[in-house]
């Protein structure tokens, strides 16, 4: 048995050492799947990009650390992954997002809901499940807590999947009729409308992420997806 656990360490080290090599010259995908294999958390910042990333309109770089009301934007062609508050996130190409904390005036700043308004683009993230969190679109406000989630912003509607953990739902154009569930393994995804005539809530496929992205995600900052403990990891959605 101590042998086992000896190799398991040396290969969760040797795979970590090969994710944070491939952050400042490995390609986007092998460092997705380089950092799916780890599990000991990295600190919190910006750990890979590529093309045009800003953070409050200013040129962003590799261990930048990302704080509460900043503005995060990628170009064309860009990508970047950071973790913030025991949360991550890979922002896709011409997207838009700022971090907020929201503090009722009866509460503490410990109680804080932390909230992602995402203006433009696709975002995948997986959450902090110790703490409440809000994300803001355009048709949507989703309460969610021990979630991860992809986002993507389309013109009169958004494309919502709640890969696992627990969420809220409630849709601008009906905001009396939410929507709550629990997934294990991206069971509701949905497109999500504004006022234009369309039905709030109309069932989507699962499209455009990974599990390997998630596994990426979750080992950026010490976890495991919950699906990762069973079958089924290969899920692409592609």
């Amino acid at each position: 048995m101590t042998i086992i656990k000896s190799r398991r360490k040396f290969f969760k080290n040797v795979m970590k050492t090969m994710g944070l090599f491939l952050l400042a010259t490995g390609n986007f995908s092998r460092f997705v799947y380089a950092m799916g294999s780890t599990s000991e958390p990295v600190k919190p910042g910006i750990h890979k990009m590529e093309g045009s990333v800003e953070i409050n309109g200013l040129p962003a770089k590799i261990g930048d650390l990302i704080k509460p009301n900043d503005v995060i934007s990628t170009g064309p062609k860009s990508k970047v992954i950071f973790s913030f508050d025991e949360s991550s996130f890979l922002m896709q190409e011409n997207t838009r997002l700022r971090i907020e904390l929201e503090t009722p005036s009866d509460s503490t700043k410990d109680k804080a809901v932390q909230v992602i308004r995402i203006m433009t683009g696709k975002v995948l993230s997986a959450f902090n499940p110790k703490k409440e969190k809000k994300i803001i679109t355009k048709t949507a406000v989703v309460g969610v807590r021990g979630t991860a989630a992809y986002v993507e912003i389309e013109k009169h509607f958004i494309y919502f999947c709640l890969c696992y953990g627990s969420a809220e739902i409630k849709a601008l154009s009906d905001p009396d009729n939410p929507r709550t569930h629990k997934a294990s393994h991206h069971e509701y995804p949905y497109y999500i409308y504004d006022s234009t005539g369309k039905e709030a809530f109309v069932k989507a496929p699962m499209k455009n992420h990974t599990d390997k992205e998630l596994e990426m995600l979750e080992n950026l900052v010490g976890r495991r997806p919950p699906f990762s403990f069973g079958q089924g990891s290969d899920k692409t959605g592609y």
